[in-house]
């Protein structure tokens, strides 16, 4: 779900017309990482019915994404959210996660 107020908007460009002002709280579904910018994702939110992009961190570093359901690595260790389209590490048995093969609400 979203953390904070974030601005959804039609393409992954931060200048691509506004859509909407999600509400902290507001559960959403990460369908896409950015291919230019990693800080960006393409969700989609159920109550609304709308698809668009927002940044997974504000300007200041601040998360704007929280995950709802636990992820495991495959030695079952509850993982944090990977937000880099990049692979990433599991913080307790260092085993490569690729972010592509992760569920994410």
């Amino acid at each position: 779900w979203i953390y904070g107020p974030s601005t959804i908007r039609s393409g992954e460009d931060l200048e691509s017309p506004w859509l909407a002002e999600f509400i902290e709280g507001c559960k959403v579904t990460l369908l896409e990482f950015g291919h230019t910018n990693t800080r960006r994702v393409k969700i989609y939110c159920d109550s609304t019915r709308l698809f668009g992009w927002m940044s997974t961190t504000s300007e200041s570093g601040i998360p704007l994404l929280v995950r709802t359901t636990t992820m495991t690595c495959p030695r079952q260790h509850p993982l944090k959210l990977l937000i880099e389209k990049s692979c990433g590490l599991c913080d307790q048995c260092g085993r490569l996660i690729d972010p592509d093969d992760q569920v994410m609400d």
